[in-house]
C-alpha cells in the first residue's frame, strides 16, 4: 500500500505541471457552460476543483480569473 501512495504522490499533476498551467486549465474548465438537463443543483467547478486537495485549493485560490463569474 505504501508503494501506491508514493506513486500517486509522485504522479500528482501539481508536481508535473507549473502552477500557472494548472490555473489556466482550471480557468478553461470554469469558463465552459455545460447545459444541464432539468437544471439540477450543481456545484460550481471553481468549488469542485478547490476541494480536490490542498494543492489544488492553493492554485484555485491563487487564480483570480476562476472567481470572475461564479454561478450559485
Amino acid at each position: 500500500m505504501n508503494n501506491i501512495s508514493h506513486l500517486k504522490e509522485t504522479l500528482a499533476i501539481h508536481r508535473i505541471l507549473p502552477r500557472e498551467i494548472i490555473g489556466f486549465i482550471f480557468s478553461i474548465l470554469c469558463a465552459e457552460k455545460i447545459p444541464i438537463p432539468h437544471k439540477q443543483e450543481m456545484t460550481p467547478p471553481q468549488i469542485t476543483v478547490s476541494h480536490v486537495c490542498s494543492k489544488w485549493r492553493e492554485i484555485a485560490l491563487a487564480t483570480p480569473t476562476l472567481w470572475n463569474d461564479v454561478e450559485i
